[in-house]
This record gives structure tokens, sequence and C-alpha cells, in this order.
């Protein structure tokens, strides 16, 4: 969902990309090359033959919570090791780490970045591994920590909330949005020009990377249906069942930007600019055909 959009900013910024994805795609994102390569391998000595980065945006993760469940080993690979590998072979590269608001402990709600951190849930914990073998390698790298909204190219990939919603209503099916799960989303557009922005700023080593407000699954899905000019009415408010895991997830997943105000040079996304965002890339990259 995130690559393609942090590949093409980059691209528009005039940086020279090489996507790297296991799976061989037809044609790389806009003006970028790619690169045919498995994060999951023990070996990455070949790739440093290859290539000789400036700056890396690991957008790369396993997010399915039931394959991170089901293939830990492969989750630890991927989510955990392969950052840190990549730090080992271009030391002097600025990495950025997209992580994920998962990494705090459910007893948060609106987290800063010195809250408590997760200690259960397969996923959230191989993101925060993932910072923590990162950061013991690498001086020049960031994690961004964070809630991406966007539409996943059509390339198999498990289909993420707003598919979901958006496909469901196009079917004119009954669904349920959440009003008490809260979150700070923010649009793959305004996250991949932030990436850019940062990657000249000195900032510190885990930033939250977020909306300037929070608001509810249900408001969120149903602005965004209107945006969209979709029937809303078979969306249900509705509240997070008793059978919700509050151990392992947050029903408020709302992050603090304070941090990020400090050393951003731009400004936070509200929500009308995210859903308006979402709009235009919907139609724009055709993921309303």
């Amino acid at each position: 969902m995130l690559g393609p959009v942090v590949a093409r900013t980059f691209v528009q910024s005039d940086y020279d990309v090489i996507t790297l994805d296991k799976i061989t795609i037809g044609s790389p994102p806009c003006d970028s090359s790619h690169i045919s390569f498995d994060l999951s391998q023990e070996n990455f000595d070949a790739l440093g033959e290859l290539i000789k980065p400036d700056v890396i945006v690991h957008c790369a993760a396993i997010t399915n919570h039931r394959t991170c469940n089901d293939y830990p080993d492969l989750t630890y690979r991927v989510n955990v090791m392969s950052a840190a590998k990549l730090a080992q072979i271009y030391p002097d590269a600025r990495i950025i780490y997209i992580s994920s608001d998962a990494v705090y402990a459910p007893s948060v709600s609106i987290a800063r970045e010195s809250s408590a951190l997760t200690s259960g849930g397969t996923y959230a914990l191989s993101k925060l591994q993932g910072e923590v073998e990162l950061l013991k390698v690498s001086k020049l790298a960031t994690c961004i920590r964070t809630t991406p909204v966007g539409f996943a190219p059509t390339r198999g990939e498990k289909e993420h909330f707003l598919d979901w919603m958006v496909g469901s209503l196009r079917e004119r099916q009954d669904i349920t949005l959440y009003a008490d799960a809260i979150f700070t989303p923010i649009d793959t557009c305004s996250l991949a020009q932030v990436l850019v922005d940062l990657v000249d700023i000195p900032c510190p080593s885990v930033l939250n990377v977020a909306s300037d407000s929070s608001i509810s699954k249900y408001d969120f899905g149903v602005r965004v249906a209107l945006a969209l000019g979709l029937d809303t009415a078979t969306i249900t408010k509705g509240f997070l069942p008793e059978t919700f895991n509050s151990l392992e997830n947050r029903a408020n997943q709302s992050l603090s930007i304070d941090l990020f105000k400090q050393y951003a040079a731009m400004s936070a996304p509200s929500t009308s600019q995210i859903i308006k965002n979402l709009a235009n890339q919907w139609r724009t990259h055709g993921q309303h055909n």
C-alpha cells in the first residue's frame, strides 16, 4: 500500500529511486527502477554488490496478524531483521523504518514516543523488535510510528481497511464501523511527503507521524465514503464487541505528534485534508475501477 506511493513521491522530489520486492512487477512505480529481492533471506551480501543507496525507506512488512501468528520465523526475518541487515551492509545510509502504532501498550490512549510499549501480539512485537535491532546497528536511522491509510495496489495484497470498506459499500453490503475505535490516521501521500522532508532533518530515532486530531473509525469511514460519492445507508454505527482483545490491542490508537511538530518542516495534515487526498488517490490511480 505505502511503497508505490513513497517511490512516486521520492521520484517527484528528484531522487533516483530503486524499489525492492520479492515479486517481480510488470513495471516499477513511476520512473523508478526495480530489483527483485526477498527480504526474508539470510544473506544480503549480493544486494550490497548491486546498489549503494544513500537513503533507504523500509516499508516492507508482514502486517496480517494471522500470518504473523502462523509464521513467526518468517515474520521475524522480514519485520525484525531485514532493516538491521540493510543497515549492516549500508552503514552510511540514512534509514527510515516504517513501524506501527501497534508497538504501544494496550493501556496507552494518546501515545507519546516515551509511552509504555507492548508486551504481546506477534505483529506488534515484531515491529518493536525491528526498531530495536535497527537502532543497535544504525546511528542514522529513524523509526516512524504511524497509522497509514490508503488503497492497496491490485496485486493480490490483503485488503486494507479502506479497500474493504469501499468494496463492501459498492456491493451494497451491510458493514459495521466502530464509534469507540479511535485513531489518528494519515494518508499515504501525506506520509510519503513527510518521509521526503525527514531525510535531511536531524530528528529523534523514534518519531510518531499522524494527523493533527483523533477520529473514530465510524466517523472517518462515513466521511471518506461521502467524499467518494458512495451511499452510506449500509453503514451501521457500532461499538467494539466483548470479544475485542484489550490485552493486545488499543481501542484508542491515537498518537501524539508534539515531537513531530518540533522537527518537521511541514504541518501535520488535518482529517479533512487526509480525506481529500484519499479521494484524489482513489480517482487518479484507478482504485475505483
